[in-house]
């Protein structure tokens, strides 16, 4: 859902950060993936398409 309202803040013109514990951005879609036989490196494109130039990506931050 983050990744979602991210997207969509963007395209409304916001400036968004995005942060996330892990190295790979998606969180639970991201583990539903893994665990699915849908290739990681599809579901990892397809990520990428929702990111906007307006949106910054911190990954690794540990728990906030």
């Amino acid at each position: 859902m983050g990744i979602t309202c991210t997207h969509y803040l963007a395209r409304l013109g916001y400036s968004v950060d995005l942060m996330d514990c892990s190295e790979n951005f998606g969180g639970y879609l991201h583990d539903l993936v893994r665990q699915s036989k849908l290739p990681l490196e599809l579901s990892n494109r397809e990520l990428l398409n929702i990111i906007l130039p307006s949106i910054v990506f911190y990954e690794k931050l540990g728990l906030l």
